[in-house]
């Protein structure tokens, strides 16, 4: 795809001279669709407008970032639970900025809560065969937070899929990416992390699951975080904090984000048998079966929001 002129973006808010073509391409799309709704412009952390921010009082008193009222119910149910259980949300682009990849995770997963068996469908046709039944669907869910158990740090998934196949309790532990170049974390933050975990080496080096002395490479970006959310995934099947029979880490993403499709597939090379234990979900494919399948208003704002023209 090619990055978007610069007159176009300028003319809707929307260049920043540092954005990757498919930053570039998101910040346009979904300023438009703040137009389109007539949602007032808002602000980023920094104080500089952009067309992909909402206002902030009318964002908290609206949820206009979110695509439906059940998704707004079921975020604002979330951040409450957050400052219970230290979930980690930033509110400000969580409610205002309408390019971040945790409220996208809401807008498309929250509306099938209560309506399990929809969803099941879908997965199916993107994993045919994977599941027999969809049991829960929590959000920033970890098994338990700083517990050695897993991992000993605050990792979570960004969406928990709890699930049985052949009556065997599975999961799904999906983390999404939208805009995300995976050098948001610096070497630095990923050594320390490293150096004050040392159950990411015990169980990269026990599970099976990696080629030997593959540690040096993978615990730094862009592969880092992905590396922390799968082990995430592997101490939840193995181990002293075993709790299912089988489950995959999925990384959820789009197709056209380069640098993220670079990060997994590149990641996935330092894994012996990766089909047991990860997998990726392009957003594209996922909002076209649900486009398909799925005749509701909110799933074809989600085509006009994320995917159009691509």
């Amino acid at each position: 795809m090619e990055k978007p002129s610069k007159q176009e973006l300028v003319e809707h808010s929307a260049y920043y001279k540092d954005d990757t073509d498919f930053w570039a391409y998101a910040r346009l799309i979904q300023s438009k669709w703040r137009e389109k709704k007539e949602y007032p412009i808002g602000k980023s952390e920094k104080g500089t407008t952009y067309g992909n921010y909402i206002e902030i009082q009318y964002a908290k008193n609206n949820g206009s970032n979110f695509l439906t009222k059940k998704i707004w119910e079921t975020a604002k149910i979330e951040l409450e639970k957050a400052k219970i259980t230290k979930a980690l949300f930033d509110e400000y682009r969580f409610l205002c900025n309408l390019l971040t990849s945790q409220t996208m995770c809401f807008n498309l997963f929250a509306e099938f809560i209560g309506r399990e068996n929809m969803l099941l469908d879908i997965f199916n046709e993107l994993k045919p065969n994977m599941m027999d039944k969809i049991i829960n669907i929590q959000f920033e869910y970890s098994p338990g937070r700083g517990d050695k158990k897993y991992l000993g740090d605050h990792t979570a998934f960004d969406v928990f899929i709890e699930y049985e196949k052949d009556h065997k309790n599975s999961f799904w532990g999906i983390e999404a990416k939208y805009v995300e170049k995976l050098g948001e974390e610096s070497i630095k933050t990923a050594d320390d992390n490293y150096k004050r975990h040392m159950q990411y080496k015990d169980v990269t080096e026990n599970c099976g699951l990696f080629k030997s002395g593959v540690i040096d490479e993978i615990r730094k970006p862009p592969y880092s975080q992905i590396w922390r959310d799968h082990l995430l995934s592997i101490s939840l099947k193995y181990g002293e904090g075993k709790k299912y029979d089988n489950g995959y880490f999925v990384y959820l993403y789009p197709y056209n984000n380069l640098e993220c499709r670079s990060g997994i597939k590149n990641y996935i090379k330092y894994l012996k048998n990766p089909e047991s234990s990860i997998f990726e979900i392009y957003v594209e494919d996922l909002i076209k079966v649900m486009y398909k399948n799925i005749n509701e208003e909110w799933v074809k704002e989600l085509f006009e929001r994320y995917i159009k023209d691509l």
